[in-house]
């Protein structure tokens, strides 16, 4: 297990196959790892990701969340830079930074507003790393959510040009990356995934 929040205690995931070419290695980036619909679909991809081999690791802004074991328990790398709090703005990035440095990520995937703008200071620190962005909504009423979630929002809308690709999960979701400025050739819809080992008809 990494410690939590040092750049030190991060480690290079092996492939699984001897033998075997280099494979990308993705950073996956999220506000925390509590149960919800993104997140547990983050928590899917990553741990099948590890699976077939890929060395992955999930950055989660804040510690604790109840998805953590069960990534550890597949082999997916869980860090957290220790944000102090919403505000913790300085010290964040620098903690952002170096853990961008001791990674080296060939992809960083933002999940929603708060961990976009987060994997856009992982690219910001290691620009080698293509930066994709996860749209996980569509049209919503900012009036009726906190001052916080209003500035990020508002802040992925002006950097909307930033990312590399949008990965939307819905249609809806692609006219909405659109609409904020993003450029249509880099968004993408793919389709939540099911488990179907989990989910399958009763027999």
């Amino acid at each position: 297990m990494s410690r939590v929040g040092s750049a030190g205690g991060w480690r290079r995931p092996a492939a699984a196959t001897a033998g075997e070419g280099p494979r990308p290695r993705i950073l996956f980036v999220v506000r925390t790892l509590n149960p919800g619909g993104a997140e547990g679909q983050l928590a899917l991809l990553a741990a099948g990701l590890r699976r077939r081999g890929h060395p992955v690791a999930v950055l989660a802004l804040y510690p604790g969340g109840a998805l953590e074991p069960g990534l550890r328990a597949a082999g997916v790398q869980v860090d957290t830079p220790r944000k102090a709090g919403r505000w913790d703005v300085l010290g964040f990035s620098r903690r952002i930074a170096a853990l961008a440095r001791a990674y080296r990520p060939d992809l960083v995937h933002g999940y929603m507003d708060a961990g976009n703008l987060a994997a856009l200071a992982v690219k910001a620190a290691w620009p080698r790393a293509a930066l994709v962005w996860g749209e996980r909504m569509s049209a919503i009423d900012l009036a009726r959510y906190e001052r916080f979630v209003r500035a990020a929002h508002r802040a992925v809308s002006l950097l909307a040009r930033a990312p590399d690709l949008v990965i939307a999960n819905s249609v809806a979701g692609a006219a909405f990356a659109r609409a904020r400025g993003v450029p249509a050739a880099r968004v993408r819809v793919v389709p939540n995934g099911i488990d179907t080992e989990r989910f399958r008809p009763c027999r």
